[in-house]
């Protein structure tokens, strides 16, 4: 059994048992959204674990013990710096005296959180709310699988793209480099503008 097999629920349906009972975890000044902040520690987490330069310094995971079956929304999401993922890990676990079950996730889920380094701090943001799809027209924007800096199964039947604005892939990269492959365009979908927000349109 590995940790990463249990979905949030684990949180709340086996809390007698001590699976999952560390929940999510807020940070000051993020309203209750963005997680992984440097501008305070929780528990035995250093400032520093959150800290950053660049972008490609930073890395998701859930903000509950156990991963579950991806991040899928920006509560469940924290920002960390991928030198200190494991330690990050093992604070949210500790105190864990019981395993989660194993789960079937499924089908796969598009997730709208990417990760950035702002303000010298990891931080999870949602893309549908943020600069990485903010537009005018419809032809700022383009679509892409995935939030990462390279992105995910190439697919239409596994999960739909995400809109996008230009530049998403060097904000999401940094001094990485972008990656270097691209998934073909989808029959399937079409980029638009819609709000002021890139989006994905059938």
């Amino acid at each position: 059994m590995v940790w990463w097999q249990c979905v949030a629920a684990c949180a709340i349906g086996l809390a007698a048992t001590g699976c999952g009972a560390s929940s999510e975890l807020g940070w000051p000044g993020d309203g209750g959204t963005g997680h992984g902040g440097s501008g305070g520690g929780a528990g035995g987490m250093s400032p520093g674990w959150f800290a950053c330069r660049d972008v490609s310094e930073c890395v998701l995971r859930r903000s509950q013990c156990r991963e579950g079956c991806g991040i899928t929304d920006l509560p469940s999401a924290m920002a960390v710096n991928r030198q200190y993922l494991t330690a990050l890990g093992n604070e949210l676990c500790r105190g864990m005296t019981a395993a989660c079950p194993a789960v079937n996730c499924g089908l796969p889920t598009v997730s709208y959180v990417a990760v950035q380094c702002r303000d010298s701090r990891c931080q999870a943001v949602d893309i549908r709310q943020d600069q990485l799809s903010a537009c005018t027209a419809s032809s700022d924007c383009h679509l892409r699988y995935g939030t990462g800096c390279c992105e995910g199964s190439c697919a239409a039947s596994s999960v739909p793209p995400v809109g996008v604005a230009s530049g998403f892939e060097q904000a999401v990269c940094g001094s990485a480099g972008i990656c270097g492959y691209s998934c073909p365009a989808s029959p399937l979908y079409y980029p638009v503008c819609s709000l002021g927000h890139c989006a994905a349109a059938q």
